[in-house]
């Protein structure tokens, strides 16, 4: 028997009283945490119906693990860095072919706290496109930082690699030198910066039109 339907207006009532009955705190708010078949049963609806509903403002969807969604009535928030983290894990399997890691994820959540904010997803393709420049950047910089700790009586950090193919662990490391490349190419193209990348590199950039 095909599941009934309900309003819109209905379901969000009912996503309100499961969040009052057995409220579940992340990031700071309340939530309604199920798995997707079990919370279309109970509602009575189909689960293509429920996508459907949890894709409609004013609810919002999570997904935790597999099935289970966390829903809540109100506004989306802006996006957090696993938010961020999982539209970059989405370009980086484009363009190497492979689901991340744990760890390898955990880079790139590090990626999007650490870079300017807004600028992240920008910057992270730009590098997987001049990988190889990026790799001469990588190299300067261990260069200098290696330089750095000898000066000061200690062994030299790095040995110099070279990755023919991006790595997500490589690049949390070296976040600094894909940094810089994409200020740099920014500037040899004659394009504004955001005032997120002008407060990265302060003082170094000329007023370019629009």
């Amino acid at each position: 028997m095909k599941p009934a339907s309900i309003p819109h207006d209905v379901f969000c009532a009912k996503i309100a009283e499961l969040i009052a009955a057995s409220p579940v705190e992340f990031e700071g708010r309340l939530w309604a945490a199920w798995e997707q078949d079990a919370l279309a049963g109970h509602l009575g609806i189909s689960v293509s119906t429920l996508k459907r509903y949890i894709r409609q403002p004013p609810d919002v969807r999570k997904y935790v693990a597999g099935k289970r969604v966390l829903l809540r009535i109100g506004e989306p928030d802006p996006p957090t860095f696993r938010d961020v983290a999982q539209i970059m894990s989405g370009i980086f399997k484009q363009v190497v072919g492979r689901t991340p890691s744990r760890k390898e994820y955990g880079c790139l959540v590090g990626l999007a706290g650490i870079w300017p904010e807004g600028e992240q997803i920008e910057i992270f393709k730009h590098t997987l496109k001049q990988w190889s420049a990026f790799m001469a950047y990588a190299g300067a910089w261990q260069e200098l930082e290696n330089t750095k700790a000898t000066s000061e009586g200690e062994a030299p950090i790095f040995q110099k690699p070279y990755l023919g193919k991006p790595s997500r662990t490589f690049l949390r490391v070296h976040h600094l030198p894909a940094l810089e490349l994409y200020a740099d190419d920014l500037q040899a193209a004659k394009k504004a910066p955001s005032e997120a990348i002008k407060q990265a590199f302060p003082g170094i950039w000329p007023v370019y039109p629009p």
